[in-house]
């Protein structure tokens, strides 16, 4: 699959994540797509992601409730990203552990990239 289409799909995901609730009018204006691409793309990520899509007035697509798309390719629970942040705050203890400082910095990093999300 081209790169280009693996990157907007990618990206589908991470704004269904951040805004919890879209259309596929708005996510085509935001890609700069047709609408039709973007459900083809919904289509076949719901295949392999918790999404949701409902049709009429008020509908649009999200993720089922309590989950997020973390950008590195697989979706975290609330509990679980609750956990990794009180992880990342017990450094010392980590690494006591055998955990190193790159893995820390990596917990770290993937909670920040999470809330930047929300």
């Amino acid at each position: 699959m081209k790169t280009e289409v693996l990157e907007r799909r990618k990206r589908v995901l991470e704004l269904i994540s951040l805004k919890r609730h879209t259309t596929v009018p708005e996510l085509a204006n935001e890609l700069n797509v047709s609408q039709r691409t973007v459900q083809r793309d919904i289509e076949r990520l719901s295949c392999e992601y918790p999404l949701v899509t409902t049709m009429g007035r008020n509908g649009g697509v999200s993720f089922i409730d309590g989950y997020y798309y973390s950008g590195a390719g697989f979706y975290i629970t609330e509990k679980q990203k609750t956990a990794l942040e009180k992880l990342a705050t017990l450094a010392g203890l980590v690494l006591e552990i055998g955990l190193s400082a790159e893995d820390l910095e990596t917990v770290k990093s993937l909670i920040e990239q999470h809330k930047r999300r929300k």
